[in-house]
C-alpha cells in the first residue's frame, strides 16, 4: 500500500553490530516514552545470520527537520530522555572511562606520526579531567549524537529524535547540547571556522538549565573534545587513513588546545 510500518537497521561488519545492538539498548529504555522529547518505538530487535537487527516504528508522516524556522531543541526537550541523575566527578562517569580505554586502544594501534601526537595530547587532556576534582551534573545518557539532521518536529510542535546508535549512559550533562551547536555549525561552514568557545556560549543556557556553574562549562567542552578524537581515531582505523574522515588530526589538535584552555 505504500505505507511503511517499519524501518530496520541490519548489522553488516564489527562497528555496524555494535551500533545496532547499541540502539537496541538505547531505545529499549526510552523508545516510545511520551516526553518532551521522543524516539521512535522499538517495535523488533533479533540476529539475522549472525548479525543483529533492529527495527524500529515509523516517524510521524508531518515530521520536518530542525532547520530553517524549525525550533531548535530546548533545555527541557534536551534533558527529558536523557535526566540528570547525579553528580560527580568528571573522570568518575561510565563515558569518560569508556572513552579513555578507547584512546587507549586507539594509542596503540595508530601507525600516523600525526594521529600519534594528537591521541598523546588527548591522553594528557584525559589525565587532567581525571585528576579535576569538582563535581558536575551526570545525565543517564546522552544521545551521542544530536543533530539537525537526526531530529523533526511533527505538526504539533513535538521534538522526535532518531539514530540512538551513539548513545552512551553515565555522562557529564551538556555533551548533547554542546554536540547540537558544533554540528550546527558544521553544516554550515568549515571545521577550521569552528570554535569550541563559541559552541560553549551557544549552548551555555542549556547547561546551566543541567545545573552546571559556570566554572564547569569547560568541563562539557573537554569531554565532547575528546569524545570527538576518540571517535575520529577508530573511523580512521576502520577506512586505514584519514582520508575519509571529516576532520584531520591538525584541526583535533586545535579543539584539544582550545579544550585545554577553556579547563580552568
Amino acid at each position: 500500500a505504500g505505507s511503511a510500518v517499519g524501518f530496520a537497521k541490519l548489522g553488516w561488519n564489527a562497528t555496524a553490530n555494535a551500533y545496532v545492538s547499541t540502539e537496541v539498548r538505547a531505545l529499549g529504555e526510552v523508545g516510545g516514552v511520551t516526553a518532551a522529547m521522543r524516539a521512535p518505538r522499538l517495535l523488533a530487535s533479533f540476529t539475522h545470520g549472525g548479525r543483529p537487527v533492529v527495527v524500529v516504528e515509523p516517524l510521524p508522516g508531518d515530521v520536518r527537520g530542525l532547520r530553517g524556522d524549525q525550533q531548535a531543541p530546548t533545555s527541557a526537550e534536551l534533558y527529558a530522555l536523557c535526566p540528570v541523575e547525579r553528580h560527580a566527578r568528571p573522570g568518575a562517569t561510565a563515558h569518560l572511562r569508556a572513552v579513555g580505554r578507547r584512546l587507549a586502544t586507539a594509542a596503540e594501534g595508530s601507525g600516523d606520526p600525526a594521529a600519534r601526537e594528537v591521541l598523546a595530547s588527548a591522553t594528557d587532556l584525559l589525565a587532567r579531567l581525571d585528576a579535576d576534582r569538582r563535581t558536575v551534573p551526570v545525565q543517564a545518557r546522552w544521545h551521542g549524537d544530536l543533530t539537525p539532521w537526526n531530529c523533526a518536529r511533527d505538526s504539533s510542535g513535538q521534538l522526535w529524535a532518531w539514530d540512538w546508535e551513539s548513545c552512551e549512559v553515565d555522562a557529564v550533562a551538556g555533551l548533547d547540547a554542546l554536540h547540537w551547536e558544533f554540528s550546527v555549525l558544521r553544516e554550515s561552514g568549515p571545521v577550521d571556522a569552528i570554535s569550541l568557545a563559541t559552541c560553549l556560549e551557544r549552548a551555555r543556557h542549556h547547561l546551566t538549565a543541567a545545573g552546571h556553574g559556570r566554572t564547569t562549562h569547560g568541563v562539557v567542552a573537554a569531554v565532547h573534545a575528546l569524545t570527538m578524537v576518540e571517535r575520529a581515531a577508530a573511523l580512521a582505523a576502520r577506512e586505514g587513513s584519514w582520508q575519509r574522515v571529516w576532520v584531520t588530526p591538525a584541526q583535533l589538535g586545535r579543539f584539544l588546545v582550545e579544550a585545554r584552555a577553556l579547563l580552568v
